[in-house]
Parts: C-alpha cells; structure tokens; sequence
C-alpha cells in the first residue's frame, strides 16, 4: 500500500472550500426545515468543522512527520462524520463529501483495492440516509455519487503515477550527478598519472642523457670553458630534480571528493530531510570504497523512502582511529522482521569485498544501517 502523501496544493484548498460550500448550503436547508431539531444543526455544524480539519491534516505535507497511523486514523474519522452527516442532515449533496473522502484512497490503498471495494464504502452512507429520511430517488442520486466517486478514483490515482514517475525521474538524476562526479574524479585521478608517467618517461629521460653529457664534456674541456659546462650541468640537474618533484606531486593521490557527491545525492528530495554529517579525518583515495559509500547510501535512502516511508534520514561518515564509519538512521516505519532483498544483499557484497563489515536494524520507530571498515580512509 502506499501511504506516501504528497501535499495536494491548490486542491487542498478546494477541496476545502467546497465542503464549507456544502455545509453553508445544508446548514441552509435545514434552517427552513421544521421537522429538523435545532439541535441537529448546531451539531452539524461542528462535524463539519471537524470534517475540515481531519481532510486538512491527512493531506498535509509528509515532512510534517505525521505519523502513518495518524492518517489512518483520520480517514477512518473522516467517513464516520460522512456516516453522521448523512444521518443528522437531510441533504443529499452531502454525498460530494464522500467524493473528497474517496479522492484520498489512493494515497493509501492502490487502485485496484479502492476499486474493488467502491460498492462496500459508497453504499453505507446512502442506505443510512434512506432510512433515516425517506428521501426520494436515493438509488439514483446513489448511482449518480457512485459515478462522481469513480471518477475522483480515477483522477487522483493518475496524479500519483504522475507524482511517482516524478520522484522516480529526480532520484535518477540525483544518482547520475553523484556517479558523475565520481567517475570526474577517476577521470581527474587517471590523467594526473599518465601526465606523470609521460613527463618521467621523456622529459625526464632526455634531462638525465643531458646531466650525463653535461658531466662528460666538462671533464674533456678546460678554462672558461670548463667552468660553462659545470654551470650548465648544475643546472640541469636542478632541473631534473624539479621534474622529478612535479612528478611525485601529480602522482600524488589528493583524494576523491566523496563529500560532493553524497551531496549531489541527498539534497533536495521532496517530502524528505536529510541530514549529511561527514567528518573524515583524511579524504578517501581508493575508487572502489568511494563507490561502495555512494552505493550504501543511495540504497538507503532508496529503502527509507520507499519502504520505511520516511520522512527524515541521518548519514554520518566519519572516522575512528583507522577505522571508517558510515552510520544511516531514519524515522520510518522500520521492523525486526524484514527480509534482506537485492539493495541489502547488494551493500553486503560490496562491504564484505572490501574486508569490512555492515548490519542492519529496524523496529517500530526506523531503520539503521551500519557499516565498518578497518582501514583509512
């Protein structure tokens, strides 16, 4: 089931609006209606009100941290004031409140469930408000609210395909950024050596055959002469230090910057925070740990957001001694009982190649992934 919820924006705000239309309007009709009690109207009046506010808290925004149980339990709220309404008010409009109710199902229940059980949730109200009120026409007007019902079904499930592909087509790109920074950094890392290795194999050639020359010729010359060519030679030796230092500094391993790519990888996600701690004493230098670290961390948040239905996620990388720490925690939904799939198996294979360590815990407040290596980084 997915119970992701994203805020729904201007729709919100309709939606709003048009249960305020329909309480005015009841609230109207009951006022002229001497067979209504008193009572029944101001009664009505505050389910209404009540109406608003669950419809406007269960379609909040998930990084208001609103627990997955408290949304249950808001929509199970909102159709019992839909069953009271239809009870205490004779107005049939009423009905456009079990539509608004039914355009949220799909952020809980797929299609195919809401769809299948439409007649099971639709019905009630109806039947309620026929043997309460003896109204005319309720099978049609019923029919009629079935139809509105299905198409809110309809619409709101194709938004959140649409929202889905949305979520899935930005998690891509932010993977692709992260991985092309990477490779940059191979990339970077490969041309600083070959640079090295063609600066030592001819400039560095050619400057020890001239040293050479240099220190022969000054032993076959005398004088003024003499004296240029140990000039000469000194110089070139000098030189020839130099290329030799400019070669050690290009194959100088500076690091890769791990931490712009985890950063190219955890900003800006919708509905979700997450918060980068990275608190290396030295950068790390070897490609294949640089990728397993992105790895870890793509997967987990992929399984955070996805599965533990997150809405906040801590990464810490940082070192200990000579060992490295990659710690990832978040607030969803996790459980002691959870089955490892590909991502999780994947993660062991690539920590356990590299001599390291990494477990994994869940219970009802979120979900932890742990990883060790005994090297530096």
């Amino acid at each position: 089931m997915a119970v992701r919820l994203k805020k729904l924006g201007a729709d919100r705000i309709s939606g709003v609006l048009t249960v305020i239309l329909v309480a005015a309007m009841a609230l109207y009709v009951m006022s002229g209606a001497e067979s209504v009690p008193r009572l029944n109207m101001a009664l009505s009046a505050g389910l209404y009100t009540l109406y608003i506010l669950l419809f406007w808290g269960a379609t909040q925004e998930h990084s208001d941290r609103l627990k997955v149980h408290h949304r249950w339990a808001m929509l199970a709220l909102q159709y019992a004031l839909v069953l009271a309404l239809f009870y205490l008010v004779p107005f049939s409009p009423n009905g456009i409140l079990l539509v608004i109710w039914s355009a949220q199902l799909p952020y809980f229940f797929s299609f195919k469930q809401s769809l299948i059980t439409l007649p099971l949730w639709s019905a009630p109200p109806w039947w309620v408000f026929a043997s309460t009120w003896q109204a005319d026409h309720v099978l049609l007007t019923a029919v009629l609210y079935g139809a509105f019902n299905l198409f809110a079904l309809v619409m709101m499930d194709s938004r959140r395909q649409a929202e889905l592909q949305q979520q899935r087509a930005e998690q891509a790109n932010r993977e692709l950024k992260a991985t092309q920074s990477l490779l940059a950094e191979a990339h970077k890392q490969s041309e600083r050596t070959r640079i090295a290795r063609d600066i030592h194999d001819l400039v560095g050639h050619h400057l020890t055959a001239l040293t050479i020359h240099l220190q022969t010729a000054a032993h076959k010359t005398q004088g003024e002469a003499r004296q240029a060519v140990e000039q000469s030679h000194a110089i070139a030796k000098l030189l020839l230090a130099d290329v030799r230092e400019a070669v050690s500094d290009l194959r100088a391993d500076q690091g890769i910057n791990l931490r712009h790519a985890l950063e190219q990888l955890t900003q800006t996600i919708p509905g979700v925070e997450v918060h980068l701690n990275y608190r290396l004493s030295a950068p790390v230098t070897n490609m294949d740990l640089a990728l397993t670290l992105l790895r870890t961390v793509q997967e987990s948040l992929t399984n955070s957001i996805k599965h533990g239905n997150a809405s906040e996620i801590q990464v810490q990388l940082f070192s200990e001694g000579m060992r490295l720490m990659l710690i990832i925690e978040d607030n969803g939904t996790g459980n002691t009982d959870f089955t490892k799939g590909h991502g999780l198996a994947g993660i062991e294979e690539r920590v356990m190649a590299l001599g390291g360590q990494v477990t994994f815990s869940g219970d009802g407040t979120g979900f932890s992934t742990r990883l060790v290596l005994e090297t530096a980084a």
